[in-house]
């Protein structure tokens, strides 16, 4: 498999200089014929050059995922498909949005730096299907699922979500993404494997609007032990809400801060 290949030369360090590149060629040979749908006039993602940083990445975001109509979460979880983005069609971003600082000779003359960025190559242009947490770390893949996870919650369960209407299909996207660290913390932490959870924690954070990153750990760390201990799958809307609304307000109390 090419990708593995791919993956073992930067571990190798035999090809960290072709991150350095915005041009590279692959064997043709390699790629293998997909059945996935593209709008290819849609993916045009914004960047402004080498040291981007995040204020595009909603636009981009919600640019990806309209590129992809119909695309599924299992072609989504599949590592060759974001690896081939991040590597061909989307490689001037990628390259803008997680430079590399150094010179190829810099790189190469320094073990210790040469192992810290192919560990940096492998979290943002490769991915891996196994883990939420590494998946979502890719450069075109953390892109795609947020907005796949939060968009429009009243059309994937009508009944359950009926009391927020046909609002701003990317309302919960706006705020997954509002922030690095809500998007770390409750990505990374699992959630999004429940999409009314995902959610509801959410709403919590909207109505919150200033609350601070260290509120944001606290309630998600008290979250978690939460739910290891109870089961909210089951809860009505209201029970639910009621349930993540009163661990926040409790994790925020804890801390002694106001928000």
């Amino acid at each position: 498999m090419y990708v593995a290949e791919l993956r073992d030369k930067v571990r190798s360090g035999e090809s960290l200089c072709d991150y350095l590149k915005r041009e590279v060629e692959y064997p043709t040979d390699a790629v293998i014929e997909s059945t996935i749908k593209i709008d290819s006039e849609k993916l045009k993602l914004k960047y402004r050059g080498t040291g981007e940083s995040a204020s595009n990445d909603l636009e981009n975001a919600i640019t990806l995922y309209e590129a992809f109509p119909g695309l599924t979460e299992t072609q989504a979880s599949d590592s060759r498909l974001w690896t081939y983005l991040t590597h061909v069609t989307l490689r001037d971003y990628v390259f803008a949005r997680w430079p590399l600082e150094g010179s190829c000779e810099q790189i190469k003359n320094d073990s210790r730096k040469q192992a810290i960025v192919a560990d940096f190559i492998l979290s943002h242009w490769f991915a891996s299907g196994g883990s939420d947490r590494l998946l979502r770390r890719n450069a075109a893949a953390r892109l795609w699922w947020p907005v796949h996870l939060t968009h429009a919650p009243w059309l994937r369960e009508p009944e359950f979500f009926a009391d927020l209407g046909a609002s701003d299909p990317y309302r919960f996207t706006k705020i997954l993404l509002s922030m690095e660290s809500i998007y770390a913390e409750v990505l990374e932490r699992g959630l999004g494997r429940d999409n009314r959870i995902l959610i509801t924690v959410l709403e919590f954070l909207e109505v919150n609007k200033g609350i601070k990153r260290d509120q944001i750990r606290s309630f998600m760390k008290e979250l978690n032990l939460f739910l290891s201990v109870r089961n909210l799958s089951l809860l009505s809307r209201k029970g639910m809400k009621e349930a993540i609304f009163s661990v926040g307000g409790g994790a925020i109390a804890e801390m002694g801060l106001d928000l």
